[in-house]
């Protein structure tokens, strides 16, 4: 990157000097760690924060909308959403295996079909 006289330059940790939005945004040469939070939310802060805030705020609404939580909810969002996949690729598995012709006579019994009216 060229340093330019005529824009501002700003000093990020890690990074070094950059010039404008777009190569801080597009990273340049740089590699990217992921931002983590370490400030998390005890039990006296919130009491302090519900002090100020004289009933504007929840403990739960307070917790729910910190960054740890919204980091915590996000790698378990990730596995649901996982898990969420592996259950549909197993249902299109266990689908495949009742109709095949030689299994299929063991699912057509009394009880487990229904009448279309459309086709009756």
């Amino acid at each position: 990157m060229q340093l330019r006289p005529d824009c501002e330059f700003q000093f990020v940790k890690g990074w070094g000097f950059i010039s404008d939005v777009e190569s801080f945004t597009k990273g340049g040469n740089a590699s990217r760690a992921p931002l983590v939070s370490t400030f998390r939310l005890s039990y006296y802060s919130i009491l302090n924060l519900m002090s100020r805030a004289e009933g504007q705020f929840t403990a739960e609404n307070v917790i729910r909308h910190s960054f740890h939580q919204f980091q915590y909810e996000k790698a378990r969002f990730a596995e649901y959403h996982q898990l969420k996949l592996s259950l549909t690729q197993l249902e299109k598995k266990m689908m495949a295996e009742t109709t095949r012709p030689e299994r299929v006579l063991s699912f057509l019994l009394p009880g487990r079909l229904e009448r279309d009216e459309k086709l009756a």
